[in-house]
């Protein structure tokens, strides 16, 4: 399940939750407690799922690719040019320029490393 499918049902849930818990009926007074829940436990791990982030900077679109919550990569895509990238082959936050990657294909050593 990819990060985009996983944020989107974790959003549906907590709207159908809160939607429902506004909607409860009060209990009446002399009603037994109710019993304590833990909540659900999460068992998707999305820390080595990709987000893409994409603003607009003037006549550039940046398209930032983010990992364990670090941008490893962004593609900046110049109006009527071609695309080019910088990449963080360390993680130390320093771009190299790179004209030819495939983002799907790409990814630092830094980030094969364990958390």
């Amino acid at each position: 399940m990819n990060f985009h499918k996983t944020f989107i049902l974790s959003a549906a849930f907590i709207v159908a939750t809160g939607a429902q818990a506004k909607s409860a009926p009060a209990l009446p007074p002399d009603a037994p407690p109710l019993p304590d829940v833990p909540p659900p436990e999460l068992t998707v791990d999305i820390t080595d799922e990709p987000a893409i982030v994409s603003t607009r900077k003037g006549d550039l679109l940046e398209e930032k690719f983010i990992r364990r919550g670090k941008v490893y990569l962004i593609k900046v895509t110049p109006d009527n040019r071609p695309p080019y990238y910088m990449a963080d082959e360390e993680g130390k936050g320093d771009f190299v320029k790179k004209d030819n990657i495939d983002p799907s294909m790409w990814k630092p050593n830094w980030l094969n490393q364990p958390q």
